[in-house]
């Protein structure tokens, strides 16, 4: 009997009730976006692997001012990510750096692309179920 009136009458849920599942479904997206923001990728350069992210640039960055001003001590390497000490000269830590930057800079427009993408597709959302389950992230296979 139960399954006969659902199938006849449908529930109308409130126009604020979306709204506030919008907005709770927004606000894990930002919690995505800053956890992808603060993550780290992993990128190629002259046949290495370098880790990518805040905290990779936080460290080379010094690196490369001291290099710079040519007070690197002796020997001095750079470790990549699969864990293989790199000797590395001036020019070879201001090529990093600047490869380190520009993947940041590709990887955050992917991260700033997706989440706008999220909000938009949720925003677009007119049943209560489908906000819910709304799956945040990248898209599988991605």
């Amino acid at each position: 009997m139960l399954a006969r009136i659902k199938s006849l009458y449908s529930i109308t849920v409130p126009e604020f009730i979306l709204a506030d599942a919008r907005q709770k479904k927004r606000a894990e997206i930002n919690a995505w976006r800053d956890a992808q923001e603060n993550g780290s990728v992993i990128f190629t350069l002259n046949g290495h692997r370098w880790d990518c992210g805040k905290a990779s640039q936080t460290r080379l960055s010094p690196v490369v001012a001291v290099a710079k001003s040519g007070m690197l001590p002796p020997g001095f390497f750079w470790t990549d990510a699969d864990n293989i000490d790199v000797p590395m000269t001036t020019d070879e830590l201001t090529a990093l750096e600047a490869a380190m930057q520009q993947n940041m800079v590709l990887q955050g427009f992917k991260i700033h692309e997706r989440q706008r993408q999220m909000k938009e597709e949720v925003d677009k959302l007119t049943d209560y179920k489908a906000i819910k389950d709304y799956a945040v992230g990248w898209p599988e296979g991605s």
